[in-house]
C-alpha cells in the first residue's frame, strides 16, 4: 500500500529527538507519522510556551483519564480529567484560529460533561 524505505527510517531513529531535515513528517515517509509524538494541537509548541515535558505530562493525563473513564467507580474523575485537558487543547485551537477542531473538541467537552452528570451520585 505504501512504499516503506528503511534506509530513511533508518537515518531518522539514529538520534532523538528525530532531526526534521532527514525525517519528513507528511512528505516521502508515510510510515514517520506514528513515529511523532506531538500531540497536533500543540504542533507549533513553541510558539505557546509548551516544552516536551509538558507536553508528555498533558499526553499522560489524557492516557490516565481515558483509563479511568473504564471503570464505573472512577469514571467522574477520569472524564474530569480528561474534559481539563480537551478544554485547554480548546483555548490553543482558538487563539490559532481553528475553529472546525473547536467545535468538535466543544461537543466532546460536552459529552464529557454528560457523562460526569450521569456518575455524580457514583463518584461521591
Amino acid at each position: 500500500m505504501f512504499p516503506l524505505d528503511f534506509g530513511k527510517v533508518a537515518n531518522c531513529y539514529k538520534s532523538f529527538p528525530m532531526n526534521p531535515s532527514t525525517c519528513n513528517r507528511r512528505g516521502d515517509d508515510p510510515w514517520l507519522m506514528f513515529a511523532d509524538t506531538r500531540a497536533p494541537v500543540f504542533a507549533n509548541q513553541a510558539a505557546y510556551g509548551f516544552s516536551s515535558p509538558i507536553l508528555v505530562a498533558y499526553g499522560l493525563a489524557q492516557l490516565v483519564g481515558g483509563v479511568l473513564l473504564a471503570f464505573r467507580k472512577t469514571r467522574f474523575v477520569g472524564a474530569a480529567i480528561v474534559a481539563v485537558t480537551f478544554l485547554i487543547s480548546l483555548v490553543i485551537l482558538i487563539i490559532d484560529g481553528n475553529v472546525s477542531v473547536s467545535v468538535a473538541t466543544i461537543v466532546a467537552t460536552l459529552l464529557l460533561g454528560v457523562v460526569m452528570k450521569q456518575n455524580w451520585s457514583i463518584a461521591h
